[in-house]
């Protein structure tokens, strides 16, 4: 790309007159000396701070549906399944302490 227009530039050059190729070129000249001195500049900052990968995301909680072991759940579905395992233990701990209870109360009488 460069090339093609550096191709174009010389070719609007020959047939401009000579004042006016002469400053365009001087033009021409002092923009390549901006853009290189830029380029220097961009080379010297990453040379200074290299570029670096960020740590790697964490891994998903998966999990073997209890049905299935085609597949691996999702993150949501894992973490739903949890909720879900924890409820049910709630849910058999109360009612375990209840019956415990009940036998507490049957024994004592």
């Amino acid at each position: 790309m460069v090339k093609g227009a550096t191709m174009e530039t010389v070719l609007l050059l020959r047939q401009c007159p000579s004042s006016v190729a002469e400053n365009f070129a001087v033009a021409v000249c002092d923009m390549n000396a901006v853009l290189l001195e830029k380029q220097q500049q961009l080379l010297a900052r990453a040379e200074k701070a290299p570029l670096e990968l960020p740590p790697p995301l964490p891994q998903p909680n998966a999990r073997d549906f209890p049905t299935s072991r085609k597949r691996k759940m999702t993150g949501l579905e894992a973490a739903l399944q949890e909720e879900r395992d924890a409820v049910v233990r709630r849910r058999r701990e109360i009612r375990q302490a209840e019956e415990d209870e009940d036998f507490r109360q049957r024994y004592h009488e």
